[in-house]
Protein backbone atom coordinates (compact mmCIF):
# COMPACT_ATOMS: atom_id res chain seq x y z
CA UNK A 1 0.00 0.00 0.00
CA UNK A 2 1.13 3.53 -0.98
CA UNK A 3 0.67 6.46 0.94
CA UNK A 4 1.37 9.91 0.82
CA UNK A 5 2.66 11.14 4.21
CA UNK A 6 0.26 13.73 4.44
CA UNK A 7 -2.73 10.92 3.44
CA UNK A 8 -1.65 9.66 7.23
CA UNK A 9 -3.40 12.25 9.64
CA UNK A 10 -2.07 10.20 12.81
CA UNK A 11 -1.42 6.91 14.14
CA UNK A 12 -2.45 5.02 17.24
CA UNK A 13 -1.17 6.65 20.31
CA UNK A 14 -2.15 3.80 22.57
CA UNK A 15 0.62 0.70 21.79
CA UNK A 16 0.30 -2.92 23.68
CA UNK A 17 3.08 -3.49 25.20
CA UNK A 18 3.48 -7.22 23.29
CA UNK A 19 6.12 -7.15 20.25
CA UNK A 20 8.85 -4.74 20.29
CA UNK A 21 12.08 -4.51 17.88
CA UNK A 22 14.94 -2.56 18.03
CA UNK A 23 14.69 0.97 16.54
CA UNK A 24 17.84 3.51 16.82
CA UNK A 25 19.44 0.85 19.17
CA UNK A 26 16.18 1.43 21.58
CA UNK A 27 13.73 -1.28 22.13
CA UNK A 28 10.11 0.27 21.00
CA UNK A 29 6.53 -1.54 20.91
CA UNK A 30 5.59 -1.89 17.69
CA UNK A 31 2.20 -3.67 18.11
CA UNK A 32 -1.07 -1.07 17.52
CA UNK A 33 -4.42 -1.29 19.04
CA UNK A 34 -6.49 -2.51 15.94
CA UNK A 35 -9.60 -1.63 18.08
CA UNK A 36 -8.32 1.81 17.89
CA UNK A 37 -10.53 4.58 15.36
CA UNK A 38 -7.25 6.46 14.46
CA UNK A 39 -5.28 3.11 14.12
CA UNK A 40 -3.57 3.56 10.32
CA UNK A 41 -5.34 0.66 8.49
CA UNK A 42 -6.01 -2.58 10.58
CA UNK A 43 -6.41 -4.73 6.62
CA UNK A 44 -2.44 -3.85 5.63
CA UNK A 45 0.66 -5.07 6.88
CA UNK A 46 2.84 -3.02 5.36
CA UNK A 47 2.71 0.64 4.28
CA UNK A 48 5.29 2.61 1.91
CA UNK A 49 5.26 6.65 3.15
CA UNK A 50 6.17 9.21 0.52
CA UNK A 51 7.55 12.64 1.49
CA UNK A 52 8.41 15.39 -0.69
CA UNK A 53 9.71 17.41 2.35
CA UNK A 54 6.43 19.66 1.95
CA UNK A 55 4.02 20.21 4.31
CA UNK A 56 0.46 21.16 3.19
CA UNK A 57 0.78 19.92 -0.25
CA UNK A 58 -0.43 17.29 -2.56
CA UNK A 59 2.21 14.91 -2.71
CA UNK A 60 1.74 14.41 -7.06
CA UNK A 61 2.31 10.37 -8.44
CA UNK A 62 5.82 11.15 -9.32
CA UNK A 63 6.85 8.91 -6.45
CA UNK A 64 4.99 6.24 -6.52
CA UNK A 65 5.19 5.79 -10.51
CA UNK A 66 9.22 6.26 -10.42
CA UNK A 67 9.15 3.53 -7.45
CA UNK A 68 6.95 1.05 -9.21
CA UNK A 69 8.88 1.41 -12.35
CA UNK A 70 12.14 0.91 -10.74
CA UNK A 71 10.95 -2.18 -9.09
CA UNK A 72 10.32 -3.42 -12.30
CA UNK A 73 12.93 -3.08 -14.46
CA UNK A 74 15.41 -4.34 -11.32
CA UNK A 75 12.64 -7.33 -10.54
CA UNK A 76 12.09 -8.04 -13.73
CA UNK A 77 8.49 -8.50 -13.37
CA UNK A 78 4.76 -7.08 -13.92
CA UNK A 79 3.14 -4.23 -12.25
CA UNK A 80 -0.18 -4.24 -11.60
CA UNK A 81 -2.23 -1.48 -10.34
CA UNK A 82 -5.62 -1.83 -8.21
CA UNK A 83 -8.24 0.91 -7.90
CA UNK A 84 -10.27 0.99 -4.78
CA UNK A 85 -12.50 3.88 -4.68
CA UNK A 86 -10.18 6.86 -5.39
CA UNK A 87 -10.35 10.36 -6.15
CA UNK A 88 -9.94 12.93 -8.58
CA UNK A 89 -6.07 13.14 -7.58
CA UNK A 90 -6.47 9.06 -8.75
CA UNK A 91 -6.52 10.13 -12.21
CA UNK A 92 -3.49 11.07 -12.56
CA UNK A 93 -2.23 7.62 -10.80
CA UNK A 94 -4.09 5.56 -14.26
CA UNK A 95 -2.65 7.90 -17.16
CA UNK A 96 1.19 7.74 -16.14
CA UNK A 97 0.04 3.65 -15.94
CA UNK A 98 -1.57 3.63 -18.74
CA UNK A 99 1.00 5.28 -20.58
CA UNK A 100 3.68 2.68 -19.10
CA UNK A 101 1.19 0.02 -20.34
CA UNK A 102 0.56 -1.47 -17.19
CA UNK A 103 -2.62 -3.56 -16.10
CA UNK A 104 -4.79 -1.14 -14.26
CA UNK A 105 -7.82 -3.05 -12.47
CA UNK A 106 -10.55 -1.13 -11.38
CA UNK A 107 -12.98 -2.53 -8.66
CA UNK A 108 -16.27 -1.65 -9.30
CA UNK A 109 -18.54 -1.29 -6.04
CA UNK A 110 -15.88 -0.01 -3.81
CA UNK A 111 -16.97 3.51 -4.67
CA UNK A 112 -16.16 7.32 -5.85
CA UNK A 113 -14.07 7.51 -9.12
CA UNK A 114 -13.54 3.75 -9.53
CA UNK A 115 -17.42 3.14 -9.61
CA UNK A 116 -17.76 6.14 -12.29
CA UNK A 117 -14.63 4.66 -14.38
CA UNK A 118 -16.67 0.97 -14.25
CA UNK A 119 -19.50 2.75 -15.48
CA UNK A 120 -17.83 4.60 -18.13
CA UNK A 121 -15.91 1.76 -19.61
CA UNK A 122 -19.57 -0.06 -19.45
CA UNK A 123 -21.15 2.42 -21.73
CA UNK A 124 -17.91 2.94 -24.16
CA UNK A 125 -17.82 -0.68 -24.74
CA UNK A 126 -21.63 -0.50 -25.87
CA UNK A 127 -21.92 2.89 -27.74
CA UNK A 128 -18.15 3.34 -28.39
CA UNK A 129 -18.44 6.59 -27.09
CA UNK A 130 -19.01 8.72 -24.18
CA UNK A 131 -21.12 12.55 -23.92
CA UNK A 132 -19.82 15.13 -21.92
CA UNK A 133 -22.95 15.59 -19.97
CA UNK A 134 -23.47 11.65 -19.31
CA UNK A 135 -19.52 11.37 -17.70
CA UNK A 136 -20.56 14.56 -16.08
CA UNK A 137 -23.76 13.72 -14.46
CA UNK A 138 -21.62 10.44 -13.59
CA UNK A 139 -18.81 12.23 -12.01
CA UNK A 140 -21.43 14.46 -9.92
CA UNK A 141 -23.33 11.46 -8.55
CA UNK A 142 -19.97 9.67 -7.54
CA UNK A 143 -17.49 12.72 -6.97
CA UNK A 144 -19.49 15.38 -5.31
CA UNK A 145 -16.45 17.14 -5.00
CA UNK A 146 -16.50 17.38 -8.98
CA UNK A 147 -19.15 20.09 -8.80
CA UNK A 148 -18.50 21.78 -6.26
CA UNK A 149 -14.88 22.51 -5.79
CA UNK A 150 -14.16 22.21 -9.57
CA UNK A 151 -15.14 25.49 -11.58
CA UNK A 152 -16.46 25.19 -15.43
CA UNK A 153 -12.66 24.64 -17.07
CA UNK A 154 -11.29 22.34 -14.10
CA UNK A 155 -14.60 19.88 -15.13
CA UNK A 156 -14.41 20.36 -18.73
CA UNK A 157 -10.63 18.73 -17.92
CA UNK A 158 -10.67 16.19 -16.09
CA UNK A 159 -13.77 14.78 -18.51
CA UNK A 160 -11.39 15.46 -21.42
CA UNK A 161 -8.92 12.87 -19.18
CA UNK A 162 -11.45 10.39 -18.79
CA UNK A 163 -12.61 10.32 -22.49
CA UNK A 164 -8.62 10.29 -23.17
CA UNK A 165 -8.04 6.74 -21.22
CA UNK A 166 -11.06 5.15 -22.25
CA UNK A 167 -9.42 5.77 -26.33
CA UNK A 168 -8.41 2.45 -27.95
CA UNK A 169 -5.05 3.18 -26.95
CA UNK A 170 -4.93 2.58 -23.74
CA UNK A 171 -8.69 0.65 -23.23
CA UNK A 172 -7.17 -2.61 -23.56
CA UNK A 173 -5.40 -2.08 -20.40
CA UNK A 174 -8.30 -1.42 -18.65
CA UNK A 175 -10.07 -4.31 -16.57
CA UNK A 176 -13.36 -4.28 -14.14
CA UNK A 177 -13.73 -6.17 -11.26
CA UNK A 178 -17.48 -6.21 -9.90
CA UNK A 179 -17.41 -7.41 -6.23
CA UNK A 180 -21.16 -8.43 -6.25
CA UNK A 181 -20.41 -11.14 -8.51
CA UNK A 182 -18.03 -12.70 -6.52
CA UNK A 183 -15.18 -12.34 -9.15
CA UNK A 184 -12.06 -13.95 -8.37
CA UNK A 185 -9.02 -10.88 -7.48
CA UNK A 186 -6.30 -13.54 -8.08
CA UNK A 187 -7.95 -14.60 -11.44
CA UNK A 188 -8.25 -10.73 -12.99
CA UNK A 189 -4.72 -9.72 -11.93
CA UNK A 190 -3.13 -13.05 -13.48
CA UNK A 191 -5.52 -12.73 -16.90
CA UNK A 192 -4.64 -8.60 -16.60
CA UNK A 193 -1.23 -9.86 -16.52
CA UNK A 194 -1.57 -12.23 -19.28
CA UNK A 195 -0.70 -10.08 -22.35
CA UNK A 196 1.15 -9.68 -25.21
CA UNK A 197 3.23 -7.17 -22.94
CA UNK A 198 5.29 -9.99 -21.45
CA UNK A 199 8.86 -10.99 -22.92
CA UNK A 200 10.23 -13.87 -23.19
CA UNK A 201 11.78 -14.54 -19.65
CA UNK A 202 8.46 -13.08 -18.16
CA UNK A 203 6.53 -15.61 -20.26
CA UNK A 204 8.42 -18.60 -18.62
CA UNK A 205 7.92 -17.02 -15.09
CA UNK A 206 4.26 -16.45 -15.74
CA UNK A 207 3.59 -19.86 -16.75
CA UNK A 208 5.09 -21.45 -13.62
CA UNK A 209 3.37 -18.82 -11.39
CA UNK A 210 -0.30 -19.55 -13.01
CA UNK A 211 0.37 -22.96 -12.29
CA UNK A 212 1.24 -22.84 -8.57
CA UNK A 213 -1.99 -20.41 -9.02
CA UNK A 214 -4.39 -22.70 -10.64
CA UNK A 215 -4.45 -19.86 -13.49
CA UNK A 216 -6.34 -22.54 -16.00
CA UNK A 217 -7.37 -20.07 -18.49
CA UNK A 218 -3.64 -20.17 -19.08
CA UNK A 219 -3.75 -23.55 -20.57
CA UNK A 220 -5.28 -21.78 -23.59
CA UNK A 221 -2.57 -19.61 -24.25
CA UNK A 222 0.40 -21.20 -23.76
CA UNK A 223 0.17 -23.15 -26.55
CA UNK A 224 -0.27 -19.37 -28.73
CA UNK A 225 2.56 -18.17 -27.18
CA UNK A 226 5.18 -20.79 -26.89
CA UNK A 227 4.25 -22.68 -30.07
CA UNK A 228 6.94 -25.09 -30.88
CA UNK A 229 8.88 -24.25 -27.90
CA UNK A 230 8.50 -26.86 -25.63
CA UNK A 231 11.74 -26.28 -23.28
CA UNK A 232 9.53 -25.41 -20.26
CA UNK A 233 7.72 -28.21 -20.03
CA UNK A 234 9.30 -30.48 -18.14
CA UNK A 235 9.36 -27.94 -14.71
CA UNK A 236 5.85 -27.13 -15.33
CA UNK A 237 4.92 -30.47 -15.98
CA UNK A 238 6.72 -31.08 -12.74
CA UNK A 239 5.36 -28.31 -10.66
CA UNK A 240 1.95 -29.43 -12.11
CA UNK A 241 1.98 -32.91 -10.18
CA UNK A 242 3.54 -31.48 -6.91
CA UNK A 243 0.84 -28.78 -6.78
CA UNK A 244 -1.84 -31.28 -7.91
CA UNK A 245 -3.10 -29.43 -10.63
CA UNK A 246 -5.07 -32.11 -12.40
CA UNK A 247 -6.09 -30.04 -15.57
CA UNK A 248 -2.31 -28.68 -16.41
CA UNK A 249 -1.61 -32.16 -15.99
CA UNK A 250 -3.88 -32.83 -18.82
CA UNK A 251 -2.55 -30.36 -21.23
CA UNK A 252 0.85 -31.07 -21.03
CA UNK A 253 0.06 -34.56 -21.56
CA UNK A 254 -2.55 -33.91 -24.49
CA UNK A 255 0.53 -31.57 -25.60
CA UNK A 256 2.60 -35.09 -26.15
CA UNK A 257 4.93 -34.26 -23.13
CA UNK A 258 6.75 -37.41 -22.76
CA UNK A 259 6.48 -37.60 -18.80
CA UNK A 260 9.43 -40.35 -19.27
CA UNK A 261 12.09 -38.13 -19.83
CA UNK A 262 13.77 -38.92 -16.03
CA UNK A 263 12.93 -41.24 -13.85
CA UNK A 264 12.48 -38.12 -11.32
CA UNK A 265 9.36 -37.49 -13.82
CA UNK A 266 8.68 -41.56 -13.93
CA UNK A 267 8.70 -41.36 -10.03
CA UNK A 268 6.33 -38.54 -9.60
CA UNK A 269 3.91 -39.68 -12.04
CA UNK A 270 3.32 -42.79 -10.53
CA UNK A 271 3.04 -41.19 -7.25
CA UNK A 272 -0.05 -38.24 -9.08
CA UNK A 273 -1.63 -41.75 -11.03
CA UNK A 274 -1.89 -43.79 -7.58
CA UNK A 275 -3.42 -40.77 -5.88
Amino acid sequence: MLYSSFDVIQTSRRIHQAVWTKIGGKNVPITLDWNEDDTLDKYHTHFLLLDNGRVGEYLDDRPRSDFVEALCDKRKCQAVTIIIEGGPNTLEVIKKDLLKKRPVIIIQGSGRLANALSTFIEVFNKKKALDDDEVKHQLTAFLPEFESEFNKDEQNLFISRIKEILTAEYRKYLHVCKLERNTSLTDMILKAVDSDQLDKTQQADFSELAVRWNYVDRTQSISKRSETDVSLDPRLFQHALIENRPVFVDYFLRRYHNPLQTTKYVYLMIIYLGT
